[in-house]
């Protein structure tokens, strides 16, 4: 179950505006924790130890799909994309991240279109649409 929050706490922590780099050092300090737990365990009961190894398995196969990706927001797609076989909530989650990050370009894209009209026109270049709204204010007004 630790397993399974862990994604989203990384998420809540702060590490989507991660560079690429601090992503790699997180998953070389998971690669360096593994064997060290594994060695912990190793004095335990089978029971114990089968358990651990499950998890360790799941831990390993989620940072490898992070450890490949490009950028943080896609560590974390490909994180909750690996832990499906065992998260029962990673289809929601991924549904949710492509919800945010779709909206989050979209404002982008309206952001971005708004300071284009504004920069064109103090260039005193418009769209087609703009010099209609110019021209019908100014035909409103001087008749």
């Amino acid at each position: 179950m630790r397993a399974l929050l862990l994604i989203p706490l990384l998420f809540i922590a702060g590490c989507i505006p991660a560079s690429k780099q601090e992503v790699l050092d997180l998953t070389n300090t998971v690669n360096q924790i593994v064997p060290l737990v594994r060695e912990a365990v190793s004095e335990s009961s089978e029971d114990t130890k089968d358990k651990i190894e499950i998890v360790l398995g799941q831990v390993e196969l989620v940072n490898k799909a992070v450890a490949t990706a490009d950028d943080p927001v896609e560590a974390l797609k490909s994180g909750v994309a690996a832990s499906s076989p065992f998260n029962p909530y990673a289809v929601p989650i991924l549904a949710g991240i492509t919800i945010l990050e779709a909206l989050g370009i979209f404002r982008e894209k309206r952001k971005n279109a708004g300071l284009e009209k504004g920069i064109s026109r103090v260039k005193g270049e418009a769209t087609p649409e703009i010099a209609k709204q110019i021209h019908d204010t100014i035909k409103q007004y001087t008749g």
